[in-house]
């Protein structure tokens, strides 16, 4: 991975999480 595209996946899964937060709590019961 390059040093741009190393900080823009951090910040994809980030976003990615935020958004599957709630479904990953009602599966996991968090």
């Amino acid at each position: 991975m390059s040093i741009i595209g190393i900080p823009l996946g951090i910040q994809a899964f980030k976003m990615a999480k935020l958004a599957l937060w709630p479904f990953g709590a009602n599966v996991h019961g968090l």
